[in-house]
């Protein structure tokens, strides 16, 4: 991850944050899978929802 503050004058500050795809898909899928184990959606026992559906409906 790369951070860069860029002063636009006064006390205004600009941040350029730049992260990489891999590690971010990687989170996304964490917190995607743990989602999956509480969320309640119709059609499906609360926790059994399959991660596709999850990902479906919730992912990026």
């Amino acid at each position: 991850m790369q951070v860069s503050i860029e002063t636009t004058g006064g006390l205004q500050r600009r941040l350029k944050i730049v992260v990489a795809a891999e590690s971010f898909e990687h989170r996304i899928n964490e917190r995607l899978k743990e989602t999956s184990q509480r969320v309640k959606l119709d059609g499906f026992r609360p926790g059994k929802v399959p991660f596709k559906e999850v990902r479906r409906r919730f992912g990026v």
